[in-house]
């Protein structure tokens, strides 16, 4: 099942329209805040060979796309994305220098203020039902 992730144009506001399988549009629209010092952000994994994803949400995005690089060649990651790493690595191993970074790409979905993460992420994930996510929700929202 693929998405086409829409073209995402930043004025004063942002909005993410995901094209759904069932033909039913879903978009969002925020303000952009003024100052995004912490780098708050929704982002996508996205296996670049079947087009999976993980929805995910930070408050640090260039620490927490280390967090998952190094949690992937650690083995420690607790996702799906771990089981697809170590497959992909186990069918390159003439390849010294794999790096995760050869299966996944890493993309901001939107920038958003550190208490709209929870619900971005929770609007996204129950849209897109997106294959790498175990928790199909985030608890600290409930929803």
């Amino acid at each position: 099942m693929k998405h086409n992730r829409s073209v995402i144009s930043i004025k004063s506001k942002i909005e993410i329209t995901y094209d759904m399988p069932v033909g039913v549009d879903i978009s969002y629209e925020v303000e952009i805040p003024p100052l995004n010092k912490s780098q708050s952000a929704v982002y996508e994994i996205r296996n670049k060979y079947t087009d999976q994803i993980y929805i995910g949400q930070t408050r640090k995005l260039d620490v927490r796309w280390k967090r998952h690089i190094r949690d992937l060649i650690a083995g420690e990651h607790c996702s799906k994305l771990q089981e697809h790493w170590n497959m992909f690595r186990a069918q390159n191993t003439h390849d010294f220098n794999i790096h995760p970074t050869d299966l996944f790409s890493f993309a901001v979905i939107i920038y958003c203020r550190p208490t709209e993460l929870s619900h971005y992420e929770n609007a996204l994930i129950k849209s897109i039902n997106p294959f790498y996510n175990i928790k199909k929700e985030n608890p600290k929202t409930g929803g």
